[in-house]
């Protein structure tokens, strides 16, 4: 029971410099995943084709996916991303060029047509992202869509400023990108999930409808998935995305992509991916090329192979553990947790203590193991009455259960079965 406490610590703390930014080369070879979803791919280029940096090399739902790098185009394939779905995938060789396209800033944004805005987003590559079972990866909705809530999240922030002094690049880039974004959805309020702190209140300020999700639940540790549904108040229907409910999800990687594109004329061609746990010896935040190996990024934040035994993406207590380190870096991938051997955890369903544990770290004071136990035995209409749908999965109580049950994927199967039968 300890070591759980010890690691579910480990993975909560938030790096030790949040603002300092680790910039990787791109390799010798990208393979970039350009479909996601199964949504409609269309290739701009063809195999054996000379690209340039910042090229669009294929177009999924309306908006352009670049190349990182100057080079020929290998092939155009089907391989796994990094949650293991087959996607489009645009693999580009390096050459000895290096040639980029001209990267020309938008210009007046304040005053321009946001439809105009819009269509410029799109064609930089700008998306949003959530999870729902998988990690979806959206086009913005229309400047005309009926957003109500911008949600950040995924930034953390340093100690508070002193006075008069400057925000870090990183965080000023985002919060630039935030207010480029919220022209596009003027009714909307941004909500920002992050500790409160006088750095916080001054960049809420600066927006005419902004508020803070809660003031102790950090990025990391609530998912995304859980903070939506503080902010509808319910669970997403299975499915359903959250656009359709005005609720618009921003990441800090996709809030700064918006300020270099519009500011700097650069494409979404980067990733931002926060990189921690006790497998790197130089946890930190890494800017990496599209199409770069899972495990390019961890050499390059010092892995250590013979401790390294698990590697997951996305959330630390609900992502997707991979199998394989050579799966490309995608717009999806925002977190890169490591386990060493002696943090692997295994489940094995013994029989509940009735300890209370999953109830005390449960953020909607439910009680998982009785909602478990109705999964068990397909009692879903009792698993509901229990509570089901108002899980936001942010997958504690599996973490902190001693019997080692595995309550979290119980817990899924019984909403997503409770929601099948009313839907019936």
């Amino acid at each position: 029971m300890q070591l759980q406490l010890q690691k579910q610590n480990a993975i909560m703390q938030p790096i030790s410099n949040d603002t300092e930014l680790f910039a990787m080369a791109a390799p010798s070879i990208v393979r970039i995943p350009c479909q996601w979803n199964k949504l409609d791919c269309r290739p701009v280029v063809k195999a054996g084709q000379k690209v340039m940096k910042g090229e669009p090399v294929a177009v999924t739902e309306g908006v352009s996916v670049h190349s990182p790098l100057s080079g020929k185009v290998k092939e155009i394939t089907t391989a796994d991303n990094c949650e293991g779905v087959p996607a489009l995938t645009v693999v580009v060789e390096a050459d000895e060029e290096g040639e980029a396209v001209t990267f020309t800033p938008y210009g007046d944004w304040e005053t321009t047509d946001r439809q105009t805005l819009y269509d410029y987003l799109q064609s930089a590559g700008i998306v949003t992202t959530y999870k729902d079972g998988i990690t979806y990866v959206k086009a913005l909705p229309p400047p005309d869509a009926e957003i109500t809530s911008v949600l950040l999240h995924g930034c953390s922030l340093s100690p508070d400023l002193e006075q008069g002094e400057d925000l870090p690049e990183m965080l000023h880039e985002a919060v630039s990108g935030l207010k480029i974004l919220m022209t596009l959805y003027p009714k909307a309020e941004l909500i920002w999930q992050s500790e409160k702190g006088s750095t916080l209140e001054k960049i809420l300020s600066q927006f005419p409808q902004a508020r803070l999700l809660s003031e102790t639940l950090t990025p990391f540790n609530i998912p995304m998935r859980a903070a939506m549904q503080q902010v509808l108040g319910h669970t997403l229907v299975e499915g359903c995305s959250p656009m359709r409910e005005g609720l618009l999800p921003v990441t800090f990687q996709q809030a700064r992509a918006i300020y270099r594109a519009v500011s700097l004329g650069e494409p979404y061609m980067e990733q931002l991916v926060r990189v921690e746990g006790n497998g790197v010896e130089q946890p930190g935040y890494y800017q990496v090329p599209l199409g770069v190996n899972l495990g390019d990024v961890l050499v390059a934040a010092g892995a250590n192979e013979k401790l390294l035994a698990k590697v997951v993406v996305g959330c630390a207590l609900n992502g997707t553990s991979v199998s394989r380190l050579d799966l490309p870096i995608g717009k999806s991938v925002s977190s890169i947790l490591t386990f060493t051997h002696d943090e692997v955890f295994h489940y094995q369903n013994r029989p509940c203590i009735h300890c209370g544990r999953c109830y005390q770290v449960c953020p909607q004071k439910l009680l998982p193991q009785k909602i478990a136990a109705y999964a068990e035995r397909q009692k879903w209409d009792l698993a509901e009455q229990e509570g089901v749908m108002f899980c936001g999965e942010c997958g504690r109580c599996s973490f902190i259960c001693p019997a080692r049950k595995p309550l979290l994927q119980l817990i899924e199967l019984a909403k997503k079965m409770a929601a099948k039968s009313n839907i019936n």
